[in-house]
């Protein structure tokens, strides 16, 4: 079980890592389009806080973390990628007990609002799901995720991990997206290992 949380929390801090959003453009010249707000020097403080929140959700340190994110989102409110850093934090500060699970539904329903397109969304709202006890309210959020992104190894595998414990059909489907993220990443040893479990079963 401790491997499977951290995966999950190496997998998230991977995705935050991997979206951000800090355009950079000439010195002192503020960014067109939805940074036209910021200076230079502002976007060079917010890529600093960023970097530190990252550092921060690597070592563990959730709630702190989350601050940071918390901040970036009132400064960039209507910022996809900000409120997606803020959720990714305050999920796994819930999901090691330093968090209620109250605000991680409000930022994760914010950006079903903002960010339906996108598969991270859906993973962070099946993951919400289960946690507050509605696991068939998942179900359609990680079909929903892996449809958005069928090539995704880390998309499978939260698939593959939300089917567990639930009836057999949603079992074989979750198998299958494990079948197909060990197909697309065949040398993958944690995949690997997922995938012989699930067959001595």
């Amino acid at each position: 079980m401790l491997l499977v949380v951290t995966v999950s929390i190496l997998i998230l801090v991977m995705i935050v890592r991997a979206t951000w959003l800090m355009v950079r453009t000439e010195p002192d010249v503020a960014v067109s389009g939805r940074f036209s707000s910021l200076n230079r020097n502002l976007q060079n403080q917010t890529e600093i806080e960023k970097n530190l929140a990252v550092g921060l959700l690597e070592n563990g340190q959730f709630v702190e973390a989350e601050k940071k994110f918390s901040a970036i989102a009132t400064l960039l409110p209507d910022e996809v990628l900000a409120l997606r850093n803020l959720a990714i934090a305050r999920l796994l500060a819930q999901e090691s007990g330093q968090m209620d699970l109250l605000p991680v539904q409000q930022a994760v329903d914010q950006l079903l609002q903002k960010d339906v397109g996108s598969a991270v969304t859906h993973v962070l709202a099946g993951r919400i799901a289960k946690l507050a006890g509605n696991s068939e309210a998942s179900v359609p959020e990680f079909q929903r995720a892996v449809e958005l992104s069928p090539e995704d190894p880390s998309v499978l595998w939260e698939a593959f991990q939300a089917s567990q414990g639930m009836t057999d059909s949603q079992q074989n489907v979750g198998r299958q997206a494990l079948d197909r993220a060990f197909e697309i990443e065949p040398n993958n040893l944690f995949l690997l290992t997922e995938l012989l479990l699930a067959q001595a079963k």
